[in-house]
This record gives structure tokens, sequence and C-alpha cells, in this order.
């Protein structure tokens, strides 16, 4: 098993409440079974909840966080298809930036759009 995260860092990560919890169940199976594929991760989310579309966003904010990274592709055991195998990483998870809102100006600020960022 390829494991780059080490138990100091997920400890940390847990003690200190850098994740949601959304975040933190994902980072857990990852670190848990990883190197691991995107439907064996849902495979073991369901016992939390059948909406598995709350955690598959969570997948590329890890990654974005840079907590978790692709380390290989290959066939997944379940769908058959060629796919990314996840691990942790060793890194405290990076903040992600977004972009800033501003109310909108054709819904009397009932709504908001997402302002140029350039």
């Amino acid at each position: 098993m390829v494991r780059e995260t080490s138990i100091e860092t997920y400890n940390e990560i847990k003690r200190d409440g850098l994740l949601s919890m959304r975040r933190q169940q994902v980072y857990d199976v990852i670190y848990e079974h990883g190197p691991i594929t995107i439907s064996q991760i849902l495979q073991h989310l369901v016992k939390y909840t059948r909406n598995t579309g709350s955690f598959t966003g969570r997948i590329s904010e890890l990654e974005r966080m840079q907590a978790i990274r692709s380390i290989k592709e290959g066939t997944c055991p379940i769908t058959g298809r060629n796919v990314n195998f996840w691990i942790t990483t060793n890194n405290r998870p990076k903040e992600i930036k977004k972009k800033p809102k501003q109310a909108c100006l054709f819904c009397n600020g009932t709504g908001f759009v997402d302002s140029d960022l350039d």
C-alpha cells in the first residue's frame, strides 16, 4: 500500500478540525484504504448517507486543498473503467480561494452572481 501521509499529519488534521465533516469522511476513507478509486470511496461512504453527491464534490475540493492527489491510472475494480487512484498527501489542507460575490443588480439583491476576477 502506498501512503504518503504520516500518522502525525493525519492526527493533526483531525485534532485541529482542519476539514469539514464531509471532507473529513472522504479523507478518512482515502487515508485508510488508498490507493482507491472514486467508486470505491463512495462504496465506503454510503454508510453515512445514500446521497453520494454530497461526497463527490469533496474529492475535488480535497485535491485543490492539496490534501489528496492522484497517484496512478488504472482499471476500477467496480466499474471496469480507466480511472484515477487517490491517496492522501503529507500536506496540511490549504485554504480554497473562493470568488467574491456581489449582489445581483437585476434581482434587487435577492440573488448573487460571481464577480469577474481578471
